[in-house]
């Protein structure tokens, strides 16, 4: 039987495929296709689907049905008074910078104000219930939303974050009412501040048809060609969530399809234990970089998706439109630019040979011979250089430079640049030193570019794991259950009472423990992760502090925050000004997982199969080129070389050099310094 992971992106979707009984891995890539996403998955599983155990899916239709807008018609129904809270929003700019004296807040195209209705009804910030909910009152509603043919509905009411009852009346009358119509509400996650709240249900409403109607009928799909398990889809914090989970809360695989990388690069780290890494993975339509710091990534509850917040658990992540696939084109003003336009995986770069004619970063590799003709997907796809000499040529014509190996070497030091801005945010903005972190290279296109990345960023270590074109999928395997839990506990630290922050804690556990038992999860198979958001008064951002389990003292709080707050921002406050305001429960099924990197011996006489022209720097040399899957452990290899695998190709840069680990890892460093080690302190 076979477990795999499967991640849809924009250009291709790949798989990794576990034997159980043999633990061996193998892996495979298609292109995909939009227009039927199910079918493009359907095609990469092939005839292997009857002999499936248990298949993990990540992917980005919740994400791309909100970057595209096209997601269901909704209806928001709140507290009387408070109808355009979602058009208001509140004081932070969530797009633009803050001196950008252009800016505009978005509108909310999910809901328009036709669709905003008001029902009276009131709880206060304490609980209490100050006028009742009566549910007639949405009866003349109810018939609005019917002729409009409403596909979703979003019920947020004022302070439900402390007490949900009136949305759960709300939504228990609506669903009886209109039973065609799916329904959420903003105490789903139970979190205060109404305008990011409201907006995290207004989103999951807009997502939810069409998540459910491929979620359905990709299981449906499976069935009938003879899978009889369960699906389960990457959450958004890196951990796996069923079926039910995604349709009923959809918002919480928003980031689905970047939080596979994550995961592999946290199980990467905890095998070669390195303590601080970057995952660069880059794709064909994208560049996700995430931090990982003592095997685990950074979590994020401050996503924003075009220019509106959602408060669900994520890895945080930092994306940019450069991948494989980015256009090269010229500004008015005659400079180079590269993406954010992709040619995506239709028609996809010019020397795919499907239509396309833009001149992309995969075409300045080819035309660089970086990439061969025989480079991509093991062969598989015959790339022509010709094609992509023609677009390139056609694009230099409209620029001063001289050749077109200038032209591309200029388009990839662009994405460059781009990608260093992303690693830079996440890093030195964060007041850490990218110098003292080892690089994860991965995705089709990032051990292409990683070099020149590392040189910018100080990095002298870069790490290219088997099959990085397929690293996010592999994460897929890597990853367990999980189910997050908040309750807001706004209470200075001195009048904070440690009974009563236990018994919010027990609340939460015994929600988790009913959820991974649903979920199949037997109780020595459940591990419980506690942490709180802790601020300083009247400051509006948090650190997000780990406690040892719920029996913690408020002294432990007072010195992890302070500690952690002074990392970021160089200096701290009195005690007394500490303020306490999320509880936080992360709630984990633990599975059985594959390695994620193979030790399995290659012995081979002869490792380099043809030489190649290829350029770096201004210079073009013949190179040999390497076969990954004939590299022996210990194996040395000195730049300048190219070393390809099905899935992916490193560019072994002038002046670095390769050795292969004992997992079969490459270990990129400059000459001069030894090869990279696994830790460092």
């Amino acid at each position: 039987m076979l477990n795999v992971g499967i991640d849809v992106g924009g250009t291709f979707t790949d798989f990794v495929f576990l034997d159980n009984e043999t633990k061996l891995l193998s892996w495979r890539k298609v292109p995909t296709t939009p227009d039927d996403l199910v079918q493009g998955v359907l095609d990469g599983l092939g005839d292997s689907i009857p002999d499936l155990d248990r298949v993990i899916h990540g992917t980005t239709i919740a994400t791309n049905a909100i970057l595209q807008r096209r997601g269901a018609t909704v209806a928001l129904i709140t507290t009387q008074g408070i109808r355009d809270q979602i058009e208001i929003g509140d004081t932070l700019r969530y797009t633009g910078g803050l001196h950008d004296h252009r800016w505009v807040r978005e509108k909310p195209f999910m809901v328009p104000h036709a669709l905003r209705f008001e029902v009276n009804e009131r709880i206060a910030h304490t609980g209490k219930i100050v006028e009742a909910l009566d549910t007639e009152a949405l009866l003349p509603i109810v018939e609005v939303l019917r002729a409009q043919g409403i596909e979703a509905i979003a019920v947020c009411f004022l302070n439900s974050y402390v007490n949900g009852e009136h949305e759960l009346q709300a939504v228990e009358f609506l669903q009886q009412q209109l039973p065609e119509a799916w329904v959420t509400h903003s105490s789903l996650i139970p979190e205060y501040r109404e305008y990011p709240r409201f907006m995290t249900a207004v989103l999951n409403a807009y997502i939810a048809p069409i998540l459910g109607t491929y979620v359905r009928q990709f299981s449906n799909q499976l069935a009938t060609r003879g899978y009889g398990g369960k699906v389960l889809y990457m959450g958004s914090a890196g951990g796996t969530c069923s079926e039910q989970t995604s349709i009923a809360a959809p918002i919480r695989i928003v980031g689905s399809g970047v939080a596979g990388g994550a995961s592999a690069t946290a199980a990467l780290s905890r095998l070669l234990q390195a303590r601080r890494v970057i995952n660069f993975e880059m794709g064909g339509t994208s560049t996700d970089v995430c931090l990982v710091k003592d095997h685990q990534p950074t979590i994020s509850t401050g996503k924003v998706i075009i220019a509106f917040p959602i408060i669900v658990p994520e890895v945080d992540v930092s994306s940019i439109g450069a991948g494989g696939g980015s256009i090269a084109w010229i500004e008015s003003d005659g400079s180079l630019k590269d993406g954010p336009q992709s040619a995506g995986a239709q028609p996809g770069p010019a020397c795919y040979g499907r239509g396309g004619h833009a001149f992309t970063v995969t075409d300045a590799n080819v035309s660089l011979g970086r990439i061969g003709a025989a480079s991509l997907v093991g062969g598989s796809m015959h790339l022509q250089s010709e094609l992509a000499s023609d677009a390139g040529t056609t694009l230099l014509q409209q620029t001063t430079l001289t050749d077109l190996g200038q032209l591309a070497e200029g388009v990839l030091e662009i994405a460059t640049t781009h990608m260093y801005g992303a690693i830079r945010e996440i890093t030195i903005e964060r007041g850490e030193d990218p110098a003292e972190y080892s690089l994860i290279a991965s995705g089709g296109a990032g051990p292409l570019h990683a070099i020149p990345l590392a040189e910018r960023l100080g990095i002298r270590s870069v790490i290219v794991p088997p099959a990085p074109g397929t690293f996010s999928a592999m994460g897929m395997l890597v990853s367990d259950l999980r189910h997050d839990f908040v309750r807001t506990y706004l209470r200075a630290l001195n009048d904070a009472d440690i009974e009563e922050i236990k018994i919010r804690y027990r609340e939460m556990e015994r929600e988790a423990e009913a959820a991974l038992r649903q979920d199949g999860i037997s109780p020595q198979q459940m591990n419980m992760g506690y942490s709180i958001d802790v601020r300083y008064l009247e400051q509006s951002f948090v650190e997000h502090i780990e406690v040892p389990g719920a029996g913690f003292a408020l002294a432990d709080i007072a010195e992890r925050f302070t500690e952690a707050y002074t990392k970021r921002y160089g200096y701290h406050r009195e005690v007394d000004m500490i303020e306490l305001v999320n509880l936080r429960l992360i709630a984990t099924g633990l599975v059985e997982k594959p390695n994620i990197a193979t030790s399995q011996q290659v012995t081979t006489a002869n490792s380099v199969k043809e030489t190649r022209e290829v350029r770096f720097a201004g210079h073009t040399s013949t190179c040999p080129i390497y076969d990954r899957e004939t590299l022996s452990q210990g194996m040395v290899i000195a730049g300048p070389a190219i070393i390809e695998e099905y899935g992916s190709t490193t560019a072994l840069h002038p002046n670095w050099q390769a050795e292969v680990d004992n997992f079969n890892n490459l270990l990129l460093s400059p000459i001069s310094d030894p090869p990279p080690g696994a830790d460092q302190d």
